[in-house]
């Protein structure tokens, strides 16, 4: 069940009602400038004091936050860590209100807000920068988060956090609010078209009528998003390399290099070993178990004839279809094949480290270069753990990375896709399995492009 981040009591997780909630941002190319504004009430008779859970897309930088309270206006300012709960904490011992932003996993902020006096509105306004992905389609995709979905805690989590911060914590997800959404795009080329996989019928675009690589998108009206809301931008000659300039107050300039070449025809390495990685926790039940099916199955029926591949099931414990790796034949697809539709979530928590590492240890045969595809929602909180094993064995394999659902770790599956060298995609609720998965195949056969340098 996903749950949607929000403003509550630190102490009861009593939810605060949301009485309204902005979105302004400018996509320039494939980056994102955004500010987040949410309005709260505090409803209840006694004074609180109350956490701000919110999710980000991984790899974001928070650039400034602000807070508001009666006639209190606070702009964020930014500390080392531990002098900042210091400072936090004085301020509440003296019965001032105080804010703390913190990151406390790679996709989801908490903010200690501090004291909200009874009857008192609080609106909390966050600006952040991120860059966008690309889709196998070639479009820019610009993706809002609404929802933390729980994430499995391992026993050996390295990084424990206070019970009434972990992302996992009970928040109301019933709260009824509308959003508002509007977006500046400023891109390289003219703008094709513009299109939301999320709510398609909810966006109202209105072109520049001087220059057409500029447009404004918004929502006909407000809109209650229970999931994540997607946008698409498709932009003519999109493959052209491109340098964005942008300078400060001081005079300084920054030069971003934009780059999605199109390599045309290359020899595909058909002699590779695929190792399938399918997650079947229990977070994974409902509808996200017939998407994995689904994606499990095309990417069965893409395999190249030459290669070797196994399938490995994960949740508390890990499972090997196969003892190693076989040959891709009919037979040994029939197996797999059966063994795919009969899969449920029924392996308990999200356990991904063990079967990684016992991937890595087993030694490759350098006639097949292991690839490494894994499938699921990414909802376990050691991500760092699982990063760093992944990128300490980047020169065994590579790996690629299918995301489930909306409610998806994005710092997982993109994180340990960057550790391991190959690519991520996520397949929101709602949309097309084939291109993405596909995509992930190709993109798994084609030879590794080393030793690159920009004259």
């Amino acid at each position: 069940m996903e749950t949607v981040s929000g403003l509550f009591a630190k102490l009861t997780l009593q939810s605060i009602p949301l009485k309204s909630v902005s979105v302004r941002g400018t996509i320039r190319d494939v980056i994102a400038f955004v500010s987040v504004i949410q309005k709260y009430e505090n409803t209840a008779s006694d004074s609180l004091e109350v956490v701000y859970k919110f999710p980000l897309p991984e790899g974001a930088a928070v650039c400034g936050f602000q807070c508001k309270t009666g006639d209190r206006h606070v702009v964020g300012k930014v500390q080392e860590k531990n002098q900042a709960l210091r400072t936090y904490s004085s301020a509440i011992d003296s019965g001032h209100g105080a804010y703390l932003l913190d990151e406390e996993r790679p996709d989801v902020f908490t903010m200690n807000v501090g004291n909200l006096p009874a009857g008192e509105t609080c609106e909390i306004q966050i600006d952040y920068v991120t860059e966008l992905d690309v889709t196998p389609e070639g479009h820019v995709a610009f993706v809002l988060p609404t929802t933390i979905a729980p994430r499995y805690v391992p026993a050996s989590d390295p990084c424990p956090v206070q019970t009434s911060l972990q992302v996992n914590a009970p928040m109301a997800a019933s709260v009824p609010y509308r959003m508002t959404v509007e977006l500046s795009l400023d891109m390289p080329a003219h703008i094709l078209a513009v299109t939301s996989p999320s709510h398609p019928t909810a966006i109202v675009l209105t072109r520049d009528l001087v220059d057409s690589r500029k447009a404004a998108v918004e929502f006909s009206s407000p809109q209650r998003l229970d999931g994540s809301f997607r946008l698409h931008v498709q932009v003519a000659d999109f493959n052209k390399p491109r340098v964005w300039r942008q300078r400060d107050e001081q005079g300084r300039d920054a030069l971003m290099v934009a780059m999605y070449p199109s390599w045309g025809d290359t020899d595909l390495l058909i002699r590779s070993e695929f190792i399938l990685v399918v997650d079947r926790s229990g977070s994974m039940q409902g509808p996200k178990t017939a998407q994995c099916r689904n994606a499990l199955q095309i990417v069965l029926r893409s395999l190249p004839v030459g290669c070797k591949f196994n399938v490995v099931s994960f949740g508390s414990s890990f499972q090997k279809l196969f003892e190693a790796s076989v040959e891709y034949s009919k037979e040994t697809f029939a197996k797999a094949s059966a063994a795919a539709e009969r899969m449920e979530a029924d392996l308990g928590g999200t356990e991904l480290l063990q079967p990684l590492e016992a991937i890595f240890a087993e030694k490759p045969d350098p006639e097949f270069p292991r690839q490494i595809f894994v499938l699921t929602d990414g909802e376990v909180s050691d991500v760092e753990e699982v990063v760093a094993a992944v990128r300490a064995n980047a020169d065994r394999a590579r790996l690629f990375t299918v995301g489930i659902g909306s409610g998806v770790s994005s710092a997982l599956v993109k994180g340990i896709a960057r550790a391991g060298r190959g690519e991520c995609v996520v397949i929101a609720d709602g949309e097309r399995i084939e291109p993405a998965v596909l995509r992930q195949v190709e993109r798994s056969l084609q030879p590794v492009l080393s030793n690159v340098r920009i004259d």
